[in-house]
């Protein structure tokens, strides 16, 4: 990001919260009723599984409202917060079950936090994204001023 940018997150949600929940059940039902196997194929060449996309979510909440909207230090964080690859492995001692939990855990968490944003406000990222625009589905989007 060239110098004297700052990368801002706009918050979108509070108006629609609706649209976000059903976003989250859509998701969610990625997976849901899936064999354990099914639920870890790979499909494409990438690391996505439906369990992994759920995984992937679920950082993604984490780092979007919980460290850059509420402010929490991410190792304050109720879970993982390494983006990227990573944040599509599953540990082959989670059950399909335990990721939809925590994925719903973490995205009541998000929901608590953006209720207390107005639409039009704005915060700082304090890590400017690797590319120039950054955006978390019906949620958030990253505008560089």
């Amino acid at each position: 990001m060239p110098a004297g940018k700052i990368n801002r997150i706009t918050c979108l949600v509070p108006g629609d919260l609706a649209t976000r929940d059903r976003s989250t059940a859509e998701l969610i039902n990625t997976v849901c009723g899936l064999p354990e196997a099914a639920a870890r194929r790979r499909l494409v060449a990438s690391l996505t599984t439906p369990i992994g996309l759920l995984e992937h979510a679920a950082v993604a909440e984490r780092i979007w409202f919980q460290h850059v909207l509420g402010g929490l230090p991410e190792s304050e964080c109720d879970g993982a917060t390494t983006p990227g690859d990573a944040s599509f492995i599953v540990d082959d001692s989670e059950t399909p079950a335990d990721v939809i939990a925590e994925f719903e855990h973490a995205s009541e968490r998000s929901r608590v936090i953006v209720a207390d944003f107005d639409l039009d406000e704005t915060v700082t990222h304090p890590v400017p994204p690797a590319c120039g625009r950054r955006r978390h589905p019906d949620a958030c989007s990253a505008v560089e001023h």
